[in-house]
């Protein structure tokens, strides 16, 4: 055998030793779950703590909406889901939210198992981020969500679907479905997530 079928067999059959293995597939799924874990709390951390400013302003209206509280409201989870997705889109895809991560199981850009473990480490974050922001911040939790300005039930549902379905159109459209504009997708996450807020807090 000469140097050459040599060559032509190693490229044939690469080395399948330890050393240059693939990292395996439970090592990709707690990566996933560590980028989604740290990226969902920093979202929901500076949004909770800038909702919690906004609405202790005495000066709130009890009956209809304040606009400056809406727009301090809808920027923090705007620049709050921004961020962070320009942080951790190379390391889990920056979800931040389950109902975008069903939508992309659903569209086969996420397998199940693994959105299982983004899905865990969001709702655990979540929790984190509320309970940071309410030790960081003074009076009773004030970023609860709640029905308000004389809202039913049946028209919250209505808000929040659409409002659910705006941020995950912008994500399919603009990170999983690839164009010269997909590094624009966390801009534009950010801003669907700001219109979203200021259709639906009130």
């Amino acid at each position: 055998m000469t140097a050459s079928d040599v060559e032509a067999q190693a490229v044939q059959e690469p080395y399948a030793g330890t050393v240059r293995s693939e990292p395996s597939a439970m090592k990709n799924h707690l990566i996933a779950f560590l980028g989604e874990f740290f990226g969902t709390f920093v979202f929901l951390w500076t949004a909770f703590v800038i909702a919690q400013i906004a609405n202790q302003d005495p000066t709130i209206p009890t009956v209809g909406s304040d606009p400056g509280q809406l727009i301090m409201i809808s920027i923090g989870f705007g620049f709050g889901v921004m961020v962070p997705v320009f942080m951790f889109f190379r390391i889990s895809g920056g979800n931040l939210n389950p109902a975008v991560t069903f939508s992309l199981v659903l569209a086969g850009a996420v397998p199940p198992v693994r959105a299982a473990f983004m899905v865990f480490a969001q709702m655990v974050a979540g929790m984190a981020a509320a309970g940071a922001a309410s030790a960081m911040t003074p009076g009773p939790i004030a970023f609860a969500n709640a029905l308000g300005g004389g809202c039913s039930k049946s028209r919250a549902v209505f808000i929040e679907a659409f409002a659910t379905c705006l941020l995950c159109l912008a994500v399919l459209f603009m990170a999983v479905e690839k164009a010269k504009a997909t590094f624009m997708a966390p801009l534009v996450i950010g801003f669907a997530l700001f219109l979203g807020h200021l259709i639906s807090v009130y």
